[in-house]
């Protein structure tokens, strides 16, 4: 290896976990993923994701267990990609998946609920986001 390659791979594995803490910080991308040093500035933030379905009878939580297998399936790996990089996984096109299953249904909406530790406070405070997507 070249002692210029040697010094830019060098430079890269210095400037990463810089990088990598921009992202954590930015995108609510999980500090613990992404192999840098952020996840000793954190805790490792919880994540809760909720599915409401809005039909003719109003919002109402919906229970993963009465979809297909394979839809719970999609779920479970938007929730994992969505811990782990946060908004650069986009909710959308896992609702609509979910949408296309429950022809009662009007719309379906995603909350998710980020908790992250408050420096000022040392307490988790929680952020929410809502997307909905209807017919």
């Amino acid at each position: 290896m070249s002692s210029r390659r040697a010094m830019a791979l060098l430079t890269v594995l210095a400037l990463w976990p810089l990088a990598q803490h921009g992202l954590a910080r930015r995108l609510d991308a999980n500090p613990w993923k992404l192999g840098g040093f952020a996840m000793y500035t954190t805790p490792a933030p919880p994540l809760e994701i909720g599915w409401i379905e809005v039909g003719a009878s109003g919002p109402r939580r919906l229970d993963p267990a009465v979809l297909p297998k394979e839809t719970r399936e999609e779920l479970r790996d938007f929730e994992r990609r969505r811990h782990a990089l946060g908004r650069l996984v986009d909710p959308e096109p896992v609702a609509r998946r979910v949408l296309a299953r429950r022809p009662e249904a009007q719309a379906v909406m995603v909350v998710i609920r980020r908790y992250e530790l408050d420096p000022g406070t040392a307490r988790f405070r929680m952020d929410e986001t809502r997307t909905v997507v209807g017919r």
